[in-house]
């Protein structure tokens, strides 16, 4: 039991990590998409 405990936290830690990296790439694709796309534009 006490095994099933440490593995569902690690799974926990390792979901809340994935979904952090996951918003900060998000983050980071709205960020550098749109001038990237207002560059091509006017270019």
């Amino acid at each position: 039991m006490g095994d099933i405990c440490v593995c569902e936290a690690k799974l926990h830690i390792f979901a809340r990590l994935a979904n952090y990296l996951l918003d900060y790439f998000s983050e980071r694709e709205k960020r550098s998409l749109p001038p990237l796309r207002e560059s091509s534009g006017s270019d």
